[in-house]
């Protein structure tokens, strides 16, 4: 209520009686601690109520505090206490956990690097812009088609390629529900594009 720091003793009956009848300087107190280098708030209750509030506050202070709880509802176990406690331990406050352990648990350091999201897989180049040549196959010579092979004992052709919105960016144009569709003049011109590679089989043979 005054907006300053109260000892322990202080908090009696009376102080309560006139918590109820007077105004509660709750957000003077919060930059009272602010100015007097506090940067970790930790409400001890059964549910986080005024976290909210001295987030706020601290921000109107123009600094960066850590603000948690201790227990929530429906999870007030040790569980829950030392999760609380570990977000700060986290964030650089000095809590010590020595008290909460077993007999024989020690604490491991948290490694000095920070936690990076980054891909380390090499990206593949384009499948298609290989040679086929130098797989045993002939080139398609065709735009979708990336090699082609003729089958033994007959007539057949058996074309190979790739289609995906990295290799033929003109596909995010038919998208239709979520679902990338062909056009069906593409599909066509393979069949086009069947005779010629019997052709390119049997020039070739």
């Amino acid at each position: 209520m005054s907006g300053k720091e109260v000892a322990g003793e202080d908090l009696d009956g009376s102080y309560w009686y006139r918590n109820l009848r007077e105004t509660v300087r709750f957000g003077d107190a919060v930059k009272e601690m602010v100015a007097g280098g506090h940067r970790y708030f930790v409400e001890a209750s059964p549910h986080p109520v005024l976290t909210l509030a001295v987030k706020e506050s601290t921000e109107g202070c123009g600094v960066v505090a850590v603000t948690t709880g201790s227990l929530r509802r429906d999870d007030e176990g040790v569980d829950r206490l030392s999760m609380s406690l570990a977000e700060i331990y986290v964030r650089g406050a000095a809590v010590d956990l020595r008290p909460m352990m077993p007999p024989g648990g020690q604490v491991v350091a948290l490694p000095t690097y920070p936690f990076e999201r980054q891909r380390y897989w090499l990206e593949s180049e384009r499948r298609n812009s290989g040679d086929a040549t130098s797989l045993g196959l002939m080139s398609a010579e065709h735009p979708l088609l990336g090699a082609a092979v003729s089958l033994a004992g007959g007539e057949e052709m058996v074309f190979t390629g790739q289609l995906s919105l990295a290799e033929h960016g003109w596909l995010s144009g038919h998208v239709v529900w979520d679902t990338v569709l062909l056009p069906g003049r593409r599909s066509s011109s393979w069949g086009c594009w069947r005779r010629r590679g019997w052709d390119l089989g049997r020039s070739k043979s």
